[in-house]
Parts: C-alpha cells; structure tokens; sequence
C-alpha cells in the first residue's frame, strides 16, 4: 500500500474538516492507495454518535464524500500523468 501524499498541506486557509491535520476538531485522515483503490482509516468517538452507540448519518455521509473526492482526484492526477508520459 503506498500513501497518499496531501497535495494540500500547507495551503493558505487549508482546514478540511476531513483531512486536514491543522483542524482541531476535524477527523485528520490520511489515505493509502493499493491498485485502484484508495483507503482510509477512522475510528470514531461517541462524540460522532446521532442515536446511542449509533454514528450519525451526517458522518458517514461526509466519509463518503470525502473518500469519493480523493478517488476522482487521483485517477484525475494518474489520468493527467499518463497522457503526458504518452506524448
């Protein structure tokens, strides 16, 4: 598995609640990929809870988006690398 490096960090203004290690009170996930998929890791709090010992379903639906924005951005990275490597 090979991580992902954020293209992000150290971006003026970079505080992604998902992934930015500069938010204190963001999630801070940090993806690997492996073929074509990419992954991440996250283990919640209770903090995140919507029913007892029930994560909220706004949580999840962020987890979602934010793994779906990383799988586009990065075929879209290989994609433009590709085609410049065909030239």
């Amino acid at each position: 598995m090979k991580k992902i490096i954020n293209p992000y960090l150290g971006k003026k203004g970079y505080k992604c609640i998902c992934c930015s290690p500069d938010n204190p009170i963001g999630l801070h996930l940090q993806f690997w990929e492996e073929g074509d998929e990419v992954l991440t890791k996250w283990s919640p709090s209770e903090n995140y809870q919507g029913w007892v010992d029930t994560l909220h379903g706004g949580v999840i639906a962020m987890l979602m988006d934010e793994v779906a924005g990383w799988v586009v951005n990065r075929k879209l990275q290989n994609s433009r690398h590709d085609h410049t490597a065909r030239r």
